[in-house]
């Protein structure tokens, strides 16, 4: 009986330092974000406020957990006049900040705020104020919608 009470004891020590061993590994709420941001999104459609929609053909923006940033399709956000700040670069870093990391800062290039963000179902919303239609036009802000790339 004394054998197998000291065998229990064992068994129940290396239990408790098993699991007091295994540390669940937590995730900043900055890295969530970033997660969820990583990848590359279909950039469809502009709004300026008291404009109407833009629609955007060929523009795509990817993030990586590296925090950088690369654009494709430029042009279509230049020609369209959506560009008058420079708030759009076609690669470069980017930093996340705010209380639920939803100012998006591009450098180069402007600050956004993430109106929504949504892996699951696709779809991503940013807005950024710039001078809009002409460079010396009044600051508008511009919303910017986009889907998931495949």
């Amino acid at each position: 009986m004394k054998k197998n009470l000291n065998i229990l004891s064992y068994v129940l020590i290396a239990s408790v330092l098993v699991f007091s061993a295994c540390k669940k590994t937590t995730i900043s709420a900055e890295q969530e974000q970033i997660n969820a941001l990583t990848a590359t999104w279909n950039l469809t459609e502009a709004t300026p406020q008291g404009f109407d929609a833009v629609a955007l053909t060929g523009v795509s923006i990817t993030f990586t957990g590296e925090k950088t940033y690369s654009i494709t399709g430029l042009a279509a956000i230049d020609e369209n006049n959506l560009n008058n700040d420079d708030s759009f670069a076609a690669s470069g870093s980017f930093t996340l900040s705010g209380d639920n990391f939803d100012l998006l800062s591009l450098s180069p290039g402007g600050s956004f705020t993430i109106g929504s963000l949504n892996k699951e179902t696709g779809a991503i919303s940013v807005t950024f104020t710039a001078k809009y239609p002409k460079s010396t036009s009044s600051d508008v802000s511009i919303t910017v919608n986009g889907t998931l790339a495949n």
